[in-house]
């Protein structure tokens, strides 16, 4: 969806991003630095088109009914605001905070998701680390946005890396297009 037309949901307002040169960075080098800027989603973060993705997809496999589901979700930031967003913009889906100790890091807060979906009637774990529908959003989405605003000029890009599914659909993506182009990651 453009930025340039009024929007009829919040939900398009996710993706689109802006791709930036950093002009500053590359002075002096045959190089162009860019970086794509997600924080401009409406929950701040790349985690608003998966999250949307995923609960697209979980509602139109029954998975989840609004009015009625629980989204449990382990995560250490920015997918639990975005499954808040998206819940609320879905309409009545259940989203609650529960925190972990954090001692025990992401491996804690993925047992404590297990516990709580087994005790919760109609819980349900979108799994961030393990649905397709994560790497499909950029697939779909960021890959596409990436080639065209670069006009298919890109060579290498980078990713800092939590649950893999921007470098895999991104990557899968552009070497689709050209499999010449290097994908990195980075573990943050």
């Amino acid at each position: 969806m453009s930025r340039d037309t009024m929007l009829t949901s919040t939900a398009d307002a996710i993706g689109n991003t802006p791709l930036v040169r950093l002009n500053h960075v590359t002075k002096g080098l045959q190089a162009t630095i860019a970086v794509k800027l997600e924080y401009m989603n409406p929950a701040g973060s790349v985690k608003d088109r998966i999250a949307f993705n995923m609960i697209e997809k979980a509602e139109a496999e029954g998975k989840i009914t609004p009015g009625k589901t629980v989204l449990i979700e382990p995560t250490s930031g920015n997918m639990g605001i975005a499954l808040a967003f998206c819940a609320a913009i879905k309409g009545n889906l259940k989203f609650q905070l529960v925190l972990t100790d954090p001692q025990f890091a992401v491996r804690g807060a993925i047992e404590r998701a297990q516990e709580l979906v087994k005790s919760i009637p109609n819980a349900f774990i979108p799994n961030q680390f393990a649905n397709p529908a994560n790497p499909e959003a950029h697939y779909m989405t960021t890959g596409p946005e990436i080639w065209k605003q670069t006009d298919g000029k890109v060579d290498i890009v980078c990713f800092g890396v939590g649950s893999g599914g921007t470098c895999t659909g991104v990557g899968r993506f552009l070497k689709e297009k050209n499999p010449n182009i290097k994908v990195c990651s980075l573990s943050c």
